[in-house]
């Protein structure tokens, strides 16, 4: 994940032509994974529940945002990650994306603690992959989260994140 937010940073600093400051690159997070109420990502999620414990097949049963619009969505997976990503391909027609890399920790400690979920998702057909990141006190919830995050960078062109990212950032939003 670290060479894929460097492109950001170093695209920051190509524009301002300045020394990044750790706010700068907070910010930039932020933005590149929205992780900020500014920061508008396609894809966020609302509510969710799963059914099929204890079988192998997982539904996920939820709602989520589509560019602001409130979708209910549903899909089946092998568990809660494999089945949002079959709901957002079947009810959301997003590409044929797959987990390639997924990572998980605790942020704090005690009984405050939140989970943070990173996951890389690659579109089979373009073979163009992508970041997002979840934080939420639940850990499905932040994985499901990581999992939208990722499928909303997908969805905008390469060129054109960089520059909302650059934007966010320059503009001096948090």
């Amino acid at each position: 994940m670290q060479p894929a937010f460097y492109q950001y940073i170093q695209s920051i600093s190509e524009r301002t032509s300045k020394e990044i400051t750790p706010e700068d690159i907070v910010k930039a997070f932020k933005a590149a994974y929205y992780l900020s109420e500014e920061a508008q990502a396609r894809f966020s999620l609302v509510d969710y529940s799963f059914a099929g414990e204890g079988s192998t097949k997982k539904v996920f049963k939820g709602t989520v945002k589509d560019n602001g619009a409130d979708k209910t969505i549903s899909g089946e997976g092998n568990g809660p990650v494999s089945s949002l990503l079959n709901a957002l391909k079947n009810e959301l027609g997003t590409a044929n994306l797959e987990v390639r890399e997924y990572s998980e920790h605790s942020l704090g400690q005690g009984s405050d603690v939140k989970a943070a979920s990173y996951v890389q998702l690659i579109d089979t057909a373009t073979g163009k992959a992508v970041w997002g990141v979840g934080v939420d006190e639940d850990v499905t919830a932040a994985s499901l989260k990581a999992v939208l995050s990722a499928a909303s960078n997908a969805s905008v062109d390469g060129q054109r994140r960089l520059h909302e990212v650059e934007d966010f950032v320059v503009g001096g939003r948090v």
